[in-house]
């Protein structure tokens, strides 16, 4: 879910809860879970409260710039 200008006019000062499924209802589910694994975001992140969306994408993230770490 690459935010860019445009999106995030899209989005303005909506709640994740809103925007998440704007974009979950465009993208489709499986394009939408393929994007949130590919950038380490948790899957039901739109739910969450910011500080355990922190907590919960640490793991992913940390996998995410091993493995393109090793590929260098």
């Amino acid at each position: 879910m690459c935010v860019d200008y445009q999106k995030n006019i899209y989005i303005s000062d909506d709640d994740p809860r809103v925007y998440v499924k704007k974009f979950k209802d465009a993208l489709g589910d499986e394009a939408c879970r393929f994007t949130c694994e590919e950038n380490a975001i948790p899957l039901g992140f739109g739910e969450m409260d910011y500080l355990d969306f922190l907590k919960e994408r640490r793991v992913p993230m940390s996998k995410v710039i091993k493995d393109s770490f090793s590929r260098l």
